[in-house]
């Protein structure tokens, strides 16, 4: 698994977010901390998203 070990990576991660909102893709970013220590929160968050439909491709 990598992370970010310079602000070059930190940058790309953050356009590469933008170009996919742009072409119809939500981006979620989880850090490991969320995962292990609000995986409740996480899993409401996520919930919302798809109760919405949010998370389906429209054309």
């Amino acid at each position: 698994m990598r992370h970010h070990t310079s602000r070059e990576d930190y940058e790309c991660d953050h356009h590469r977010d933008r170009r996919a909102l742009i072409d119809g893709w939500l981006t979620l970013r989880l850090t490991y901390d969320d995962v292990l220590y609000d995986w409740g929160g996480v899993l409401a968050d996520v919930r919302e998203v798809t109760r919405r439909d949010r998370h389906r491709i429209r054309r």
